[in-house]
């Protein structure tokens, strides 16, 4: 058997050896709410968003581009499950590392060996990078930086986010009465570190963002599964600055859930981010609502194990058969 996450030409080579395979991906659903940015250049922008996204999302399910030498190559060898972009991902049996929950789709929707093995969380392995009394002291400095009075707001642009960008939207945030704690990662060096207001706390990295999440009245995020997800687990209001389609895609996931609103990096205007953040403040109720009636209909994070068991149980029944 062959389990594999995103290695696009065992879909083929796998089938030809008759060798079973698992294929380990996210499950992309390209349905759009905001345009994309990604796929936004000077002439795009003189064509109104309704129409921009009529036409996106008739197209984003039927685009073989990336496939054509998949179905060419499969064809050769007589391979007859390449048609289009989503069987690339496919194996002969898929795990997802999604929630249907969090999808938004039914039961009846899943394929015959399609199996949503949920999300996993490795906070406990980022946490053993600190000594015990480094963990202790960062935590409660965040902890009473987060907790002073005014609202709290949480920047973490992961390791795609850039440094024109990230330096802008904490610029903004400089400005403002809000409490904030921005995480920096790799984006910047020590030395390029701004000079910011009090209301701004600069880490390199933190023990664990979904303590960061849970304090935080809002988080500010490039989209990342793993930092979207975490936003969903503990149910707090998002706003994101996709690099990619892949982020939007999981930013779309949360404006669909009423908790979220996307932003963009690469028309970035400081006026926009300013009036969203307000705009999620005085309705905070309700987007805190969405938020957290998503996170009560998640299943508990364990998709390491759950594909595990299930990889376990398909070998049994190999072998019986």
């Amino acid at each position: 058997m062959i389990v594999s996450t995103n290695n696009f030409p065992c879909c083929i080579s796998a089938r030809v050896a008759q060798i079973p395979f698992i294929s380990v991906t996210p499950r992309v659903i390209p349905s759009f709410t905001k345009y994309p940015e990604a796929a936004e250049f000077s002439f795009t922008q003189l064509v109104p968003e309704s129409l921009k996204l009529k036409i996106l999302n008739w197209l984003a399910p039927r685009y073989k581009m990336y496939s054509k030498p998949f179905i060419k190559v499969a064809k050769k060898y007589n391979v007859p499950h390449i048609k289009n972009e989503s069987d690339i991902l496919k194996g002969d049996y898929t795990f997802y590392v999604d929630s249907i929950e969090f999808l938004g789709i039914n039961e009846s929707e899943i394929e015959p060996n399609e199996y949503y093995v949920d999300m996993s969380f490795f906070n406990e392995l980022l946490a053993k990078k600190f000594e015990k009394k480094q963990l202790e002291r960062s935590e409660q400095e965040i902890e009473n930086h987060l907790k002073k009075p005014g609202r709290s707001i949480l920047l973490s642009l992961g390791s795609s986010g850039t440094k024109e960008l990230f330096l802008k939207i904490l610029e903004t945030l400089s400005e403002t009465n809000y409490n904030v704690i921005a995480i920096y990662t790799s984006i910047l060096k020590k030395e390029e570190l701004p000079d910011v207001n009090d209301n701004i706390l600069l880490e390199k990295f933190v023990p664990s963002i979904e303590k960061l999440n849970k304090i935080a009245d809002l988080a500010i995020l490039s989209g990342g599964k793993g930092t979207v997800y975490t936003a969903a687990y503990v149910g707090k209001p998002v706003i994101g600055f996709p690099m990619q389609f892949e982020q939007h895609f999981n930013l779309e996931m949360l404006v669909k859930h009423g908790m979220a609103i996307i932003e963009s990096g690469k028309y970035f205007k400081k006026k926009n981010l300013l009036n969203h953040i307000q705009e999620i403040f005085d309705d905070y109720d309700t987007y805190l609502k969405n938020a957290q009636t998503l996170a009560n209909k998640l299943p508990k994070p364990q998709g390491d194990k759950n594909a595990a068991l299930k990889i376990v149980e398909i070998l049994k029944e190999k072998r019986l058969t």
